[in-house]
């Protein structure tokens, strides 16, 4: 039995994404008793409201990103929390910091792409940076300023996109 075309397209798309899962980055922070706590990646979602038309012109559609719950899975209650992070392939220098507006059932980006967002790159004048117990990808990084609480996701920035809404793979966390 041949199976259709559209059958066999879905099946490798779906390997594909499977595969790109399990060489994911990783992100964890360290709690007050130095135990190592990962945080899991979630993809944003995106909700199109359609432009008004106006006589002949059609307005911009609007785009608004969001991540599911009023709050991340984890919280951390230091404002300058440890975070480890494994890169693999990435740049340290592209994970990027990004603010979340919340809202009562989830939590927004601000602006719907993430260049138009307030970034907060992991660099030396924002982070303080050092290897992991001597492993060449993985890294500790701690802000070297208080963060302000609130809800935050780290990502990578020029990181390949998921779907035809371009959503982002992102670590979310809170800060109490």
């Amino acid at each position: 039995m041949k199976l259709p075309r559209k059958k066999i397209i879905i099946a490798v798309y779906a390997f594909a994404l499977a595969t790109l899962e399990s060489k994911a980055q990783s992100i964890s922070f360290m709690d007050s008793n130095g135990t190592l706590i990962g945080i899991e990646s979630q993809t944003t979602q995106t909700q199109v409201k359609p432009g008004w038309k106006i006589v002949d012109v059609q307005l911009k559609d609007k785009l608004t990103r969001y991540l599911w719950g009023a709050h991340a899975q984890h919280y951390i209650d230091k404002g300058k929390p440890e975070f480890v992070v494994k890169t693999d392939t990435m740049l340290l220098s592209h994970l990027v910091m990004v603010q979340l507006k919340k809202k009562r059932e989830y939590r927004q980006m601000r602006k719907p792409y993430l260049h138009e967002n307030e970034l907060t790159f992991v660099e030396l004048k924002t982070f303080s940076i050092s290897q992991y117990e001597d492993s060449e990808d993985t890294y500790v990084i701690c802000p070297t300023e208080d963060i302000q609480p609130g809800e935050y996701f780290f990502t990578w920035y020029g990181a390949a996109t998921v779907g035809k809404m371009k959503d982002l793979v992102v670590w979310p966390f809170t800060i109490r």
